[in-house]
């Protein structure tokens, strides 16, 4: 891939859409080796699905790591709320290169965060972690089956969805 996308010498050649095999010219740029793992995929090792999201005793901590410091974006009441901060900030500081999480339109809303304390923030844990998802239906272990959304309706002005089972 590097012959392909013709890098100098000491440069680095980042994949846009992190398929290693996808080696089409407009698939393939010149950078940095920081610029290139600025563009790398979430680890699979955290309780998060987003990069840059951790659960913390206070609620879903947003943090970004930007020349070699910790960048600490807030604590936040819903996971995907911690995304989206962690998105915002990684396109101020990478641009181009920034690897976004992906947020589904439907999973996001207004996000307001001052302050919960930790007893509230254990016991509200798995309410929190999207308000857009009703009680879950069952519980097998670590897995939990929601309802999912299939139709738009729209109330009180706010499009809401009618919720499936799959």
């Amino acid at each position: 891939h590097r012959i392909i996308a013709q890098t100098s010498p000491g440069a680095h050649t980042d994949h846009e859409n992190h398929n290693g095999l996808d080696n089409r010219k407009t698939n393939l740029r010149q950078c940095t080796f920081r610029e290139n793992q600025y563009n790398r995929l979430p680890t699979d090792n955290c309780r998060s699905q987003y990069r840059g999201v951790c659960w913390g005793r206070i609620g879903w901590v947003a943090r970004i790591k930007h020349n070699s410091r910790s960048i600490w974006l807030g604590s936040h009441t819903s996971e995907v709320g911690a995304a989206k901060a962690y998105n915002r900030k990684a396109q101020e500081l990478f641009g181009e290169f920034a690897y976004l999480n992906p947020i589904q339109w439907w999973m996001v809303r207004r996000e307001v965060y001052h302050g919960l304390s930790a007893q509230k923030a254990r016991n509200d844990k798995w309410n929190r972690v999207c308000n857009f998802l009703p009680a879950p239906d069952s519980c097998n272990g670590s897995r939990v089956f929601f309802h999912v959304p299939a139709t738009p309706v729209t109330c009180c002005g706010v499009t809401a969805w009618d919720w499936i089972s799959i």
